[in-house]
């Protein structure tokens, strides 16, 4: 087993997913929701977001509670264009799994930017090339 399999299998589930769908759950709102339109996320994503966070724990070694230093140290901004454009051709395992924690964890401060990169197709191609990281 290498790895990234336990992330590199969403490869082919992902195309065939529905990822996301935006809410606005106003027929539930009151004083204690926020009113915010936010993304209900696929059982399948649910699970991905699971198992990237389960991978974090279990190798802690690729020091990923560090993600943005990662990111900064290989010159990609926090901005969402930075991290959509960044060349992942020319990164290592590290940063690539910065870049798809760090997808996750800005879900919490802005709803739908994971949904983003799942929609670019940023994190497939993440995930493609943790397999070819894998494979080498």
């Amino acid at each position: 087993m290498n790895k990234f399999d336990t992330l590199t299998k969403y490869i082919p589930l992902l195309e065939k997913d529905n990822l996301g769908t935006w809410s606005t759950d106003l027929e539930h709102h009151d004083e204690r929701s926020s009113g915010f339109p936010f993304v209900i996320y696929s059982v399948l994503i649910n699970q991905f977001i699971r198992d990237v966070y389960e991978f974090q724990e279990n190798n802690p070694d690729m020091e990923l509670n560090v993600y943005q230093t990662i990111l900064e140290k290989h010159n990609i901004e926090w901005k969402l264009d930075s991290l959509i454009n960044a060349d992942h051709t020319l990164l290592d395992a590290q940063a690539i799994m910065a870049l798809i924690l760090g997808s996750i964890r800005a879900e919490r401060l802005n709803a739908g930017v994971l949904l983003e990169m799942l929609e670019n197709k940023c994190i497939e191609k993440w995930l493609k090339r943790l397999k070819q990281i894998d494979e080498l």
